[in-house]
């Protein structure tokens, strides 16, 4: 299953363990976390003066952009 930006933590049932991923619209694990969405995430990204930015695509586990990043 892909939540493709899903915008809340899911509770990842224990047969899906590792069956899940997310894409999150930026690099991981610098950016990530709750409430690193949309603009937010994009503002963080500039305020760091990055030179480089990106999405990351991630195992989804119990907290907020934390799972392996694929």
């Amino acid at each position: 299953m892909c939540l493709a930006g899903y915008l809340r933590l899911l509770p990842i049932p224990r047969e899906w363990t590792g069956a899940v991923i997310n894409i999150h619209p930026a690099l991981l694990p610098r950016f990530g976390g709750k409430g690193m969405y949309g603009e937010h995430v994009h503002a963080a990204v500039l305020a760091a003066g990055e030179k480089v930015s990106g999405c990351t695509v991630h195992v989804c586990d119990d907290q907020y952009d934390h799972g392996e990043v694929l």
